[in-house]
């Protein structure tokens, strides 16, 4: 009921090709004596079969291209989810780019993203990304399209930034992302 097992193979001069069954015990909902709706264990496990596809041939380019989707429908319902992932350095530039696509029985969940990182002297960069994100993605609210820009400072064992985040749905908000990394 708990398990994963994966491969890989590299194919020489083109990118890397890798898939993967992830199963975890499912649970599910129901009622207890007092009539109250609880989570239990099942006997039954939630599996997913991941497949995804690096390409590496062109230099400074990388491409991941993934698929998933579940094993058993009655558990977790019917979908399937595609993946695109690049980015693309270009001296201190890197540009990426971002498409998660989830196709359900009812709906098509998606969310794009495009963003740029620089790096400056000293350790420190900046980057900026927006991000687009369908009604269904937000359970039939409006779609949302958000703005981020940010820094960072490196440091030998780690790093430290901040942002501003400003989402744009039915009404505006905005965020102020910190960020702090420190690695042995």
């Amino acid at each position: 009921k708990n398990m994963q097992a994966a491969f890989g193979y590299k194919i020489e001069g083109i990118g890397q090709i890798k898939a993967q069954y992830f199963a975890k015990q499912a649970s599910v909902e129901m009622e207890d004596e007092e009539g109250e709706t609880i989570t239990v264990l099942s006997d039954d496990a939630d599996g997913r079969i991941e497949v995804a596809f690096n390409l590496t041939k062109v230099e400074n380019l990388f491409v991941e291209f993934g698929f998933r989707m579940p094993t058993d429908t009655d558990i977790a319902g019917e979908w399937q989810q595609i993946n695109v992932y690049g980015n693309y350095k270009m001296d201190a530039m890197t540009f990426h780019l971002l498409a998660m696509i989830t196709l359900t029985e009812d709906d098509t969940v998606m969310k794009f993203g495009a963003g740029m990182d620089y790096a400056l002297d000293g350790g420190i960069g900046i980057n900026a990304d927006v991000r687009y994100y369908n009604d269904v993605a937000y359970n039939g609210e409006d779609a949302r399209i958000t703005f981020m820009v940010g820094a960072t400072k490196g440091f030998s064992n780690g790093l430290i930034g901040a942002g501003l985040e400003v989402v744009s749905a039915d009404e505006t908000g905005y965020m102020v992302p910190v960020r702090m990394e420190y690695w042995f």
